[in-house]
């Protein structure tokens, strides 16, 4: 499962992605992390996009993503995603099966979307200031941004006590750090590290027959960002 915190401002936007990865037992529905290193954020030239979810979409649909990276928009993500989502065998449940968070600053204006598979891989543009908390335990992301919004002197500060206590709480979001800023002229990775220092990554080995990759549940919602001040 997976967690985005993106704070969108007037003049920049913020975007993040952990890197655990986990599997739910179809049977039993228990949830176990298997990695703790995988990547869910890239930058593909004047985009950022988040990726989640059933991990052989997900995969897929950023093969197919590098392949058109220099004619990138939101419409050409949302086609991408509903035609892999095309395939999927429809006795399948696959409601929360791929989420999409992607940001540009292309002709120099900043634009967020999503797009989810829960509606139909449409594009939800945002095009007001907001926080955006996507991916798992939603509503704890939005608690956990509220606690620290106010309290923490800097954007990489809000972030790492933000997610250090996710790690602690939710055992589908962990491992590394990455964040992206995005302005006008240009997008910078600004922070890529270890959530918790010194804690081993978990990966659990054993029999993993009748699992299917899963690392979202496909959770949206946002806070207006207006009057909002971050150092």
């Amino acid at each position: 499962m997976s967690s985005c915190l993106t704070l969108k401002y007037n003049d920049e936007i913020y975007m993040c992605g952990d890197s655990a990865l986990s599997e739910i037992n179809s049977k039993t529905g228990e949830i176990k992390r298997i990695n703790g290193n995988v990547q869910k954020i890239w930058q593909f030239d004047n985009y950022v996009i988040f990726v989640s979810g059933y991990s052989i979409l997900t995969e897929t649909l950023l093969k197919e993503l590098w392949k058109i990276k220099k004619d990138l928009n939101f419409n050409i993500i949302s086609e991408k995603a509903k035609e892999i989502m095309s395939k999927v065998s429809t006795n399948t449940n696959l409601l929360f099966a791929l989420e999409i968070v992607a940001s540009t600053n292309s002709n120099n204006e900043l634009r967020s979307c999503v797009i989810s598979s829960q509606h139909n891989c449409k594009v939800e543009l945002v095009n007001q200031s907001a926080i955006m908390f996507n991916g798992c335990s939603c509503e704890i992301l939005k608690q956990k941004y509220l606690k620290y919004a106010n309290k923490v002197n800097s954007i990489r500060d809000l972030y790492i006590s933000v997610y250090k206590e996710m790690e602690q709480e939710v055992i589908e979001v962990g491992g590394n750090l990455t964040i992206y800023r995005l302005d006008k002229n240009e997008i910078k990775l600004i922070i890529q590290e270890k959530i918790t220092p010194n804690k081993l990554n978990p990966i659990i080995q054993e029999n993993r027959n009748n699992m299917i990759h899963h690392h979202t549940d496909g959770s949206y919602s946002q806070l207006d960002a207006n009057g909002i001040k971050m150092v």
